[in-house]
């Protein structure tokens, strides 16, 4: 298992190849879902005037994937149109932010690991890209969590399952990924 460690004002990430492969594609595969959604959502021409008077014209709807409605919910709970029109209003840039924390996690798992004996890479972060890893981690660990229907008694249900079950597997990466954004959490407060 990889390590996260504070080392004076860095934060040390080691990873093991399976654990990088992992985080890869399963960044991947949230960036997309964010692309893909938003790009299917607006057809209209953009007119910059109309941009600037009454703000971003996105779709405010919520929308219909439960991963997204989960990183995307409805900022008023009692009040649809409220919550359509700061929808509309911030999505796009919510979506943006997501995707660049997320492409931050795979610029540095491709292109600033270092490989380290053994197969795997480490790397430094400063606290600034630490504190995107973290924001990114969050995502991918409730977009996971989302997916697997993750529950209190995933450890009980674990407990009975087959290590070889697909099933044992969800469980066991949702416990990776809670290992790994909390070993960056201490890392970045000095635990």
């Amino acid at each position: 298992m990889g390590s996260v460690r504070r080392r004076a004002d860095r934060v040390r990430v080691q990873l093991e190849e399976a654990e990088v492969w992992l985080l890869m594609s399963m960044t991947t595969q949230l960036i997309a879902l964010l692309r893909e959604d938003s790009a299917t959502e607006s057809t209209d021409p953009v007119d910059p005037l109309h941009t600037l008077v009454f703000g971003p014209t996105g779709d405010a709807r919520p929308p219909e994937d439960p991963v997204l409605r989960r990183l995307l919910p409805d900022a008023y709970a009692d009040d649809a149109e409220a919550a359509g029109e700061f929808r509309r209003l911030t999505e796009g840039d919510l979506r943006a932010a997501k995707s660049s924390g997320l492409s931050r996690i795979m610029t540095d798992l491709s292109e600033r690991g270092q490989a380290k004996r053994g197969g795997g890479i480490k790397f430094e972060l400063d606290d600034d890209g630490a504190a995107e890893w973290l924001s990114a981690l969050t995502d991918l660990r409730l977009a996971l969590g989302t997916r697997i229907g993750v529950s209190e008694d995933m450890a009980e249900e674990r407990a009975g399952l087959d290590v070889d079950s697909p099933r044992y597997a969800e469980i066991a990466t949702y416990d990776w990924l809670s290992w790994l954004q909390d070993a960056m959490v201490r890392a970045l407060t000095g635990e």
